[in-house]
């Protein structure tokens, strides 16, 4: 971070990594930023977690249907199709519970607890 030119308690705006003093277009940076909420933290976690896991899930399902179960590309495009099917339904079922309820953390709760 470039060296501040600017006397105790002058107020100084950051644009980048470039320093402005007094300008009055920039929003003043000399408070802190609040911290983000721990549920927030959590629930990112949580998703990216869930996200690495059936990645890999997906990378591999096609490979255990056609090489241990024997199923053929047809079974597997039903297969895969159906589950997209029931991927989109669930979504619009949820958006729509959703709405009607005004409240998101129940589903949040749910859908992870599902999956």
């Amino acid at each position: 971070m470039p060296a501040i030119d600017a006397s105790p308690g002058e107020k100084v705006a950051f644009v980048g990594s470039r320093v402005c003093p007094h300008n009055p277009w920039v929003a003043d940076t000399t408070t802190t930023r609040p911290r983000l909420p721990r549920t927030v933290i959590v629930l990112g976690g949580v998703s990216l977690l869930m996200d690495v896991s059936s990645e890999m899930i997906h990378a591999l399902l096609p490979v255990f249907l056609i090489s241990v179960v024997g199923a053929g590309p047809l079974m597997l495009g039903v297969i895969e199709g159906i589950g997209e099917a029931a991927a989109l339904f669930a979504r619009v079922v949820a958006g729509t519970v959703s709405d009607r309820m005004r409240r998101r953390k129940p589903l949040v709760v749910l859908g992870y607890l599902m999956s």
